[in-house]
């Protein structure tokens, strides 16, 4: 079992700093058992950044003026711990600023609080459910971060028992419009 010190030893040694704005994606069962249980994985990231730096959990609105958007514009690593290829929520806005002949758009519905107390509203958004163009195969997301991966710009090592990697938000988003307009269009 490991320990909440040796977890932010780990982090540290992945490049993770205090100050840092982070976003995490992270599979509790590929870092393998830790002291305290999800709660010593998040006391771990929360000491690893320290009280100036931000853990950024997942978002559902992604495009232009999201909190997405102003993370990115911030300086946001994207620590990724044992997740599959396919999580990494920043490229979603590379689906936005991606340039492409057609995207695919659906219709949510959302509640949000209104002035007089909780409201459904419809939301017009790409799919980041299916994909904003029709693919053969396996999801893009996982093939663009295969390829990214293999550039080698990506902090890599273990966080507990999970292969992990730390990336430049900048990076990884600019990365992720260039492939998609090579790969989708």
């Amino acid at each position: 079992m490991r320990t909440r010190e040796q977890l932010v030893n780990d982090l540290r040694q992945l490049g993770v700093n205090a100050g840092d704005l982070v976003m995490v994606h992270a599979s509790l069962r590929a870092i393998g058992p830790v002291e305290g249980g999800v709660g010593g994985v998040l006391d771990s990231l929360d000491a690893a950044v320290g009280p100036d730096g931000t853990l950024i959990p997942w978002n559902d609105y992604y495009g232009p003026g999201s909190p997405l958007e102003h993370a990115w514009r911030s300086g946001v690593r994207v620590l990724r711990l044992g997740a599959d290829l396919n999580t990494v929520t920043l490229l979603h806005l590379a689906e936005y600023l991606v340039e492409l002949p057609s995207k695919r758009r659906v219709r949510r519905y959302v509640r949000v609080l209104g002035p007089h107390g909780p409201e459904e509203r419809t939301v017009d958004c790409l799919d980041d459910e299916f994909g904003i163009v029709d693919t053969q195969g396996e999801d893009y997301f996982g093939l663009l971060l295969r390829d990214y991966l293999a550039r080698g710009t990506a902090r890599t090592g273990r966080v507990g028992h999970a292969v992990s990697e730390l990336l430049d938000g900048a990076d990884v988003l600019s990365f992720g419009v260039q492939w998609m307009a090579e790969h989708l269009g």
